[in-house]
């Protein structure tokens, strides 16, 4: 019931995009990590891992072929600190960052203990920002998962 709802908005309402891609850019609004978190997990998903160089060039892939320039906007991925404040995880795998592509300064240390979640920013690499605030995201399908076109 939840996908139909999804398509019918998706169709009237939203920039959304139909994917075979392991990666799916999230366009029709900004919301906060969890709402993305919980929009990924509805469409049995979760927020984009990037454990690898390699993987970080498919994201980047999947940005420009559904037609956005990350000179415009960030993309929430799938990392933060929510169970330890000293230690990113990808959450969605429950395993801590191997492959770093932070910006300089990155992640910021927050001094008065705020959580922080992983964005892709403008300039490909990756930042720590509050939790709540508002960015596109991109989700990631099980690697077992059929390669049906998606719609979200």
């Amino acid at each position: 019931m939840f996908r139909l709802l999804l398509l019918i908005c998706c169709l009237h309402l939203w920039n959304c995009q139909i994917s075979n891609e392991k990666y799916i850019v999230a366009s029709f609004g900004k919301v906060n990590w969890f709402n993305a978190n919980q929009i990924c997990h509805q469409n049995d998903m979760i927020l984009a891992t990037v454990t690898s160089y390699e993987q970080h060039l498919l994201v980047l892939r999947s940005i420009a072929l559904n037609g956005h320039l990350l000179g415009h906007e960030g993309f929430w991925l799938g990392a933060s600190n929510l169970g330890d404040l000293n230690s990113w995880t990808w959450q969605g795998l429950g395993i801590p960052l191997g492959y770093k592509k932070w910006a300089n300064n990155e992640p910021q240390v927050d001094f008065i203990g705020h959580e922080a979640c992983m964005v892709m920013g403008l300039d490909q690499s990756w930042y720590s920002v509050d939790c709540y605030s508002e960015y596109y995201f991109i989700c990631q399908r099980p690697s077992n998962s059929a390669n049906d076109p998606l719609y979200i």
